[in-house]
């Protein structure tokens, strides 16, 4: 049950509006839109999550395995199902460590809302003279005039002046033969197309075998690795570090819920037993939760 995919990046055209302009702080509640919006700084428009859609959560899987209720799987309905430094659940229904611009701050006061990063710019008119362009990485640099400004093999773009990964196909090499006009990266995929029958799926810009569960067979269940593997049935098809099934998703967990924790870890949080899951769960000495442990 998936439409195309691979449909997250946007043209050059909107690519150089951004770079040049900037854009406004349009940032939509998590999970209650099937495309997700831009949180101030975006350089892309993506879909919720890795693009697989729902009607009941059994279909997701993988990486995203919550069904909202407009029919999207993603990793995250809410900050709850966050954990440490990826603890907001972004307009894209991904944790990272911001949804909006309100969310950052410091030298990185703007948020990339489809990468869930705080960055330090959005356009090229929040840089200084002496590094006047945004990077589509959200950083500001000097302007190039040829390669030899850049690192590596990255090209000097023709029209936004910045070092960049490619322009154009052309630019880039067979095994990833795609430029991706927002983050101007060569990529293997754009979209499903591009994709061979043994990793049919685009995701962000890499084939793979799946991102939901409705893209293996019936007996099968995607993982957070994209691959298809035999679905669990109960726990008795689970054992060692994975022991508990997860018959919604067809995957052995760690855990489901706290009480198959304890000791130094007693609570469940994204499938694995944690020390902490909130800054309420750690000591005064350690009073911070930083991804599942607590800290000074």
């Amino acid at each position: 049950m998936r439409a195309l995919r691979g449909h997250w990046i946007v043209g050059l055209a909107a690519s150089v509006a951004m770079l040049a302009g900037g854009c406004a702080d349009t940032a939509s509640a998590p999970g209650d839109e099937t495309t997700g919006g831009d949180g101030g700084s975006g350089f892309y428009v993506v879909d919720q999550g890795y693009g697989a859609t729902c009607v009941a959560a059994g279909d997701c899987g993988g990486r995203t395995p919550l069904c909202t209720t407009t029919g999207a799987c993603v990793e995250c309905r809410s900050d709850a199902d966050c954990l440490g430094g990826e603890a907001i659940c972004g307009v894209s229904g991904l944790c990272g460590e911001c949804a909006s611009d309100a969310d950052c701050g410091g030298g990185n006061p703007f948020c990339d809302s489809a990468r869930g990063e705080c960055v330090e710019c959005a356009s090229s008119s929040q840089c200084g003279a002496a590094q006047p362009v945004c990077a589509p990485d959200g950083e500001c640099e000097p302007a190039c005039v040829d390669a030899s400004s850049c690192d590596g093999d990255q090209i000097c773009h023709p029209t936004l002046l910045t070092c960049a990964g490619c322009a154009r196909d052309a630019d880039c090499p067979s095994a990833e033969p795609f430029c991706d006009a927002v983050a101007l990266r060569c990529r293997e995929c754009l979209d499903d197309r591009d994709c061979g029958a043994a990793t049919p799926i685009c995701a962000r810009g890499e084939c793979r075998a799946c991102v939901q569960n409705t893209d293996c067979r019936p007996d099968e269940a995607c993982t957070r690795d994209f691959e298809c593997i035999p679905a669990c049935l109960g726990d008795q098809h689970c054992g060692g570090d994975t022991p508990r099934c997860d018959r919604t998703a067809g995957l052995c967990r760690e855990c489901i819920e706290d009480t198959h924790c304890g000791g130094e870890r007693p609570h469940c949080g994204r499938f694995e037993c944690l020390e902490c899951l909130t800054d309420d769960h750690c000591t005064i000495d350690q009073p911070i939760c930083d991804q599942g442990e607590c800290a000074d």
